[in-house]
């Protein structure tokens, strides 16, 4: 792959990741301050649920794009000094 092609590529693996949303606010929100009760944490498993896999899915679709990164070809950069 040359170099326009791989930067085309990472570019394009880029813009299809999904935006990042921070569940945790939410979760907080729904939670309260510690120390949480058994009950608590009980009365909303179903948003820790949904809050773990939409952590989960930013973690594959962050490792897709790492993957991707990891396969382009190193491209000289003349512009930067020698050992930078």
């Amino acid at each position: 792959m040359n170099p326009p092609a791989a930067l085309d590529t990472l570019v394009e693996a880029l813009l299809a990741s999904p935006v990042h949303e921070d569940p945790l606010p939410s979760v907080y929100a729904a939670l309260g301050r510690p120390p949480l009760t058994l009950r608590t944490v009980r009365q909303h498993t179903q948003l820790l649920h949904a809050h773990a896999q939409q952590a989960q899915a930013q973690r594959q679709a962050l490792e897709q794009v790492l993957t991707a990164c990891q396969e382009l070809p190193p491209i000289p950069l003349p512009l930067l000094p020698w050992g930078f």
